[in-house]
């Protein structure tokens, strides 16, 4: 291992073996306490993935992929001793992702499957997407209009400011202008909701 730079992660075996302590300065720290859940399931993640792709494709390369996560909480519920860690989070064996979650006694659209296609991001809500000069057809434009359409809350920040979308379950189509004070702050000012925020989306590209 001798690519040059900073890091943080973890030293595993194989790392510590390849670091040529002779030639190269190795900056290094003690794992703390309050860090150390993440940077172990972090880690474990990637091992996981690693474990998941080594399944042989086939028809039911889905279910034993289940079937392995399924282990794997058994086991950690066994070594800290917590039945509910079982109950509350094995896979159903049909392998399917929620997606919404509407109340159908008070809809927010008359059809609800077409809504829910229109407003999801084309990258998916979990995915880390980055737009650099990428073919894959999926504009930046695109898929901040769909982040709006799901949004509970959005913060305008001026012109050429970046804006903060609230995600929340009250849909309150909620839009906040964000003003900077004499000293600097930023600080509330106009504030619209639904088809009025529309309306003060219009005026702000003005």
């Amino acid at each position: 291992m001798n690519q040059t730079g900073i890091y943080e992660q973890l030293i595993t075996q194989l790392v510590e073996k390849n670091l040529d302590r002779q030639s190269f300065f190795v900056g290094e720290r003690k794992l703390e306490t309050g860090e150390a859940a993440t940077f172990l399931s972090r880690f474990l993640t990637r091992i996981i993935e690693i474990a998941m792709d080594s399944v042989p494709n086939g028809d039911t390369k889905i279910h034993e992929q289940i079937d392995l996560a399924n282990t794997i909480v058994k086991w950690l519920s066994r070594h800290i001793k917590d039945e509910e860690l079982i109950t509350e989070n094995l896979l159903d064996s049909q392998g399917k992702i929620l997606t919404a979650l509407f109340d159908k006694a008070n809809p927010i659209s008359a059809d609800l499957p077409k809504y829910v296609d229109a407003i999801m991001p084309i990258t998916g809500l979990t995915q880390s997407e980055l737009f650099c000069g990428s073919n894959v057809g999926i504009s930046l434009e695109t898929e901040i209009k769909r982040e709006i359409q799901s949004s509970d809350k959005i913060y305008y920040y001026e012109h050429n400011k970046p804006i903060h979308i609230s995600i929340g379950n009250d849909l309150q189509k909620h839009l906040q202008v964000m003003n900077e004070s004499a000293k600097g702050r930023r600080i509330p000012g106009k504030k619209a909701y639904e088809n009025e925020a529309i309306q003060l989306t219009e005026e702000l590209k003005q």
